[in-house]
């Protein structure tokens, strides 16, 4: 990446203070991740007499973020329903597999509450029981029937539900 720190230092002299991330080498051999945060140097003047940076290695953060988009795409991808809620219930986020099992797209769940899927075919006690163990960390097992977006009918699906707090 030596074109990209040559030119990075062109431009701080004249005057562009910026940050940028290049690939490096080891003296043993071993590749990491630099962030430099750089700027020019001015005299009294406020001519440009160098360049100045700052190096941090970013291997540890880079690695990171790559897991994090891994699983990010697995979670979007999955064909299981994956919903992320509000301490107030309301769906935040949705993935794929809800969309295709429900019928309802993001647009038409973002922002609601999962009771809008109430088919009628449980009674109070039955949510009940399920936000005691949802709010108590444990996984919920059973059988749920929710509407489905343009049908007549319901959608029947064994679930396992599962909270996580943060």
């Amino acid at each position: 990446d030596w074109d990209v720190l040559e030119n990075k230092d062109r431009l701080r002299l004249q005057g562009i203070t910026d940050t940028y991330d290049v690939r490096c080498v080891k003296k043993s051999g071993e590749i990491f991740y630099a962030r430099i945060h750089g700027g020019p140097i001015k005299d009294k003047l406020g001519l440009i007499t160098g360049t100045i940076g700052i190096v941090s290695d970013v291997s540890k953060e880079r690695e990171s973020e790559k897991n994090t988009r891994m699983l990010w795409t697995a979670i979007e991808q999955s064909p299981s329903s994956i919903v992320i809620t509000d301490p107030k219930g309301n769906l935040e986020f949705v993935n794929k597999g809800f969309v295709e099992l429900t019928g309802y797209s993001k647009e038409d769940a973002l922002g609601n509450n999962p009771r809008f899927l109430k088919s009628g075919h449980h009674d109070t006690p039955f949510y009940e029981n399920l936000w005691r163990i949802l709010n108590a960390g444990e996984i919920w097992h059973g059988e749920f029937v929710n509407k489905k977006k343009g049908w007549y009918g319901f959608l029947r699906k064994s679930n396992d539900f599962s909270s996580v707090f943060s």
